[in-house]
């Protein structure tokens, strides 16, 4: 319950703002909220027929009213984002749905939520000295929350690829081992692999080669959309041996052995870390319990043998 009114009142403050604006007959503005009063009144069916249906069309309706509400106050967005938002956003795979302006505006709906929020606490069970700290730290957390996300989207993304890479070279090594040139094993294999962030960037990659892209472009720009380490290293690889005139089977096979020896590390490397947790736990949990039942059979033996000699001592 305190949320939705939170999330009322919200909406009441978007709303006041927007009276305010068009009261005071600002140009820029007025344009603005004309066209943001115009996506509104735009009909469900419209809006499934130019963007899909479900949750995405959702997400793109939710998506443009944060950018409107965004160009109501433009002068503070490079107070309140880091500098390579766009970066992470790439990193995320949000590039081309969700831009910076997009990720103010969320910010200043979280700021105002939390604010809001912290308000209806005062008026129910806190007082001043404790609801202005906690005022700071909502407006605080609404502005951070949609960069923690787009961190969050951008890392579980990245590891995504770092995993599945190795499979995936392997199977362009295989392809291309079999007479296939490079983009006829771009396009195989994205038509193997399961749908993920790797086969979008494969499908990506394959259609700019296909389209008359140089190579080594191709492979830089998609190495700039992604920060996973061993695939960088394989696009830097194959930049080499392209300019040097190296076969492409041979880095791919190379590469293919390089990914196979990272993932055994790998393997090796969570073995380790997992053993002073199952350790940990062992010592934490498991021993105590040992300890207790062991006591308990040692406590029980004893007044089994002992509690008649107890009996006569005392009870006679």
């Amino acid at each position: 319950m305190p949320v939705l009114l939170a999330i009322l009142a919200a909406i009441s403050v978007y709303l006041i703002v927007l009276g305010w604006v068009e009261m005071h007959n600002i140009p820029p503005s007025r344009q603005r909220v004309d066209r943001l009063l115009a996506e509104w009144t735009q009909t469900p069916e419209e809006e499934l027929q130019q963007r899909g249906s479900g949750k995405r069309a959702l997400a793109q309706r939710l998506n443009r009213w944060a950018a409107a509400l965004a160009d109501l106050f433009p002068e503070y967005q490079h107070w309140v984002q880091p500098g390579d938002l766009e970066q992470r956003l790439m990193w995320a795979g949000k590039a081309r749905t969700v831009s910076p302006r997009t990720i103010y505006g969320w910010q200043l709906l979280g700021a105002v939520a939390g604010v809001l929020f912290v308000l209806y606490l005062k008026l129910t069970v806190l007082g001043w000295l404790v609801a202005i700290p906690m005022m700071v730290i909502a407006a605080a957390t609404g502005l951070w929350a949609p960069i923690l996300w787009v961190d969050g989207e951008a890392n579980k993304r990245q590891r995504q690829i770092e995993l599945e890479l190795p499979d995936v070279i392997e199977l362009l090594a295989t392809t291309v081992d079999a007479g296939a040139n490079f983009v006829q094993a771009l396009d195989s294999v994205h038509q193997r692999i399961s749908p993920g962030p790797l086969r979008e960037e494969l499908g990506v990659l394959r259609d700019e080669i296909a389209f008359g892209a140089p190579m080594a472009e191709a492979l830089t720009r998609l190495a700039l959309r992604n920060r996973v380490p061993s695939l960088q290293m394989f696009v830097g690889a194959l930049i080499q041996g392209h300019e040097l005139g190296v076969p492409i089977a041979d880095i791919l096979r190379m590469q293919a052995e390089v990914g196979r020896d990272e993932r055994i590390q790998r393997a090796r490397e969570a073995v380790g870390k997992a053993i002073p947790k199952i350790t940990l736990v062992t010592t934490l949990l498991v021993v105590p319990f040992v300890m207790c039942l062991v006591l308990a059979v040692v406590a029980f033996t004893f007044w089994r043998d002992m509690g008649p000699l107890f009996s006569d001592l005392f009870g006679g």
